[in-house]
């Protein structure tokens, strides 16, 4: 998913199921869209979002400054690094 405004975009990779080795091709694609886009100078932010999202893959999104998004019950949970460190 590819979300943007005037001088900012999201690139969000969206799996079922996420594995930790999923998390390589998020800067492969940032990569690109900065070099091959008109998106080249705007802030990009990375993130992933899944229905099924383990513990560890989680946690290591957020040490790569990915935000998360994630399915609790019936309604998506957001995780952010900022707001983790700051509970």
């Amino acid at each position: 998913i590819l979300l943007a405004n005037k001088d900012t975009i999201a690139v969000i990779e969206v799996k079922y199921k996420f594995h930790i080795d999923d998390l390589d091709t998020l800067p492969k694609k940032v990569a690109n869209l900065k070099q091959f886009s008109p998106y080249k100078n705007h802030t990009i932010y990375a993130g992933i979002a899944g229905f099924n999202i383990p513990d560890d893959v989680v946690e290591e999104a957020l040490k790569r400054n990915y935000f998360v998004l994630k399915r609790s019950g019936e309604v998506i949970e957001r995780f952010k690094k900022e707001l983790l460190e700051a509970a």
